[in-house]
């Protein structure tokens, strides 16, 4: 009798440890980590101001066979009380040292990466931080300016090292059924190609200035012209000049998307608008040097303000063919609503 309460203790104690490791096992960084041996990017679920297309615009910053892995987590990661740089600590780690992490928690972010000299990451998630104004923004220009770095540094190892995401290989122990496994394996290849189709589908989304811009409608030419744009405009301190430019952006997509709709040749269209497009990348390439760099120039705020005023002009003149393009094509509406009247009096 004497031993029983010893023998219902140990069993607590077991149940206890077995809760407390469940917990362990289950939590968001491992959840990650698990995440990350498949993919380059993980958006926990339930993370703030993230929402369905988060992931996509973030894996649409990387390079193939990139070397930067991105986590977003909620806020309510950090219930060990370690802080965000453990956590990235931990992930670079269980990746073998091989990534370049780029994590937020909540609406704290950090870089971390055993690839590149002590501190630097983190270094470069700060540049990150005062461009963008949001977690999301901060990490996609995390990458940009990761790349930038790896480019003027090729010979560092951080340049070349490249993680590798193998395809998990099936296996059957003989403890489940064949066609159940079968069955498994199936559903599991049909979710895989939806998350491709997803990803595919949402790879011309962008992060501009808190808002997302879809280019699925331009031309691949155009679209090139509009990209560069869109990393220019994370290096604007005018927060209107940025609202502009993805406005501008926007607006370029719809004209081509209305214009296809009509059956309007975007050959044509694509030819002037990447001349046009081109040209405001060089003024907003400029207006970047006197903004970082007003001691280099004579009158550096007229030059700022001349800047604006063109690329306001250019955002109008953008407006203005959408609004033609609609004008047009009432004439063909009036007809028909005209037609559609008549018929009353058959």
């Amino acid at each position: 009798m004497k031993r029983f309460p010893l023998t219902l203790a140990a069993g607590s104690a077991a149940v206890l440890l077995w809760t407390v490791s469940a917990a362990a096992a289950a939590s968001p960084i491992n959840d990650a980590i698990a995440a990350l041996k498949q993919s380059s990017v993980y958006v926990a679920p339930g993370t703030e101001n993230t929402n369905a297309d988060t992931a996509g615009i973030l894996l649409a910053q990387l390079n193939k066979n990139d070397n930067v892995v991105l986590v977003m987590l909620p806020a309510s990661a950090d219930a060990s009380g370690e802080g965000i740089r453990s956590d990235a600590k931990q992930i670079s780690d269980a990746l073998g040292g091989k990534a370049i992490v780029g994590i937020s928690v909540g609406d704290q972010t950090f870089g971390y990466s055993s690839l590149l000299p002590s501190g630097v990451a983190a270094d470069l998630m700060g540049r990150a931080e005062s461009l963008g104004t949001n977690t999301t923004e901060n990490l996609t220009t995390f990458v940009r300016i990761v790349h930038d770095w790896q480019r003027e540094n090729p010979d560092a190892p951080a340049a070349h090292q490249v993680i590798e995401h193998p395809t998990a290989k099936p296996h059957h122990d003989g403890s489940t059924p064949v066609f159940v496994g079968g069955g498994v394996l199936l559903l599991a290849a049909l979710a895989g190609g939806i998350v491709v189709a997803i990803i595919r589908r949402r790879r011309h989304a962008y992060a501009v200035n808190g808002s997302t811009v879809s280019l699925r409608n331009t031309p691949d030419t155009v679209r090139d012209v509009l990209r560069r744009i869109i990393d220019q405009t994370t290096q604007v301190r005018n927060a209107d000049l940025r609202d502009t430019l993805a406005q501008i952006c926007s607006d370029t997509d719809a004209l081509f998307r209305r214009r296809s709709s009509r059956g309007a040749r975007a050959n044509d269209d694509a030819v002037t608008f990447e001349q046009n497009l081109t040209g405001l990348e060089r003024v907003v390439t400029k207006y970047i040097d006197v903004q970082d760099n007003p001691r280099f120039f004579e009158e550096p705020r007229e030059l700022l303000r001349s800047g604006v005023d063109a690329i306001d002009g250019f955002g109008e003149y953008v407006l203005r063919s959408i609004q033609r393009d609609s004008r047009e094509a009432l004439t063909d509406y009036n007809v028909d609503a005209k037609i559609l009247e008549a018929t009353r009096y058959r």
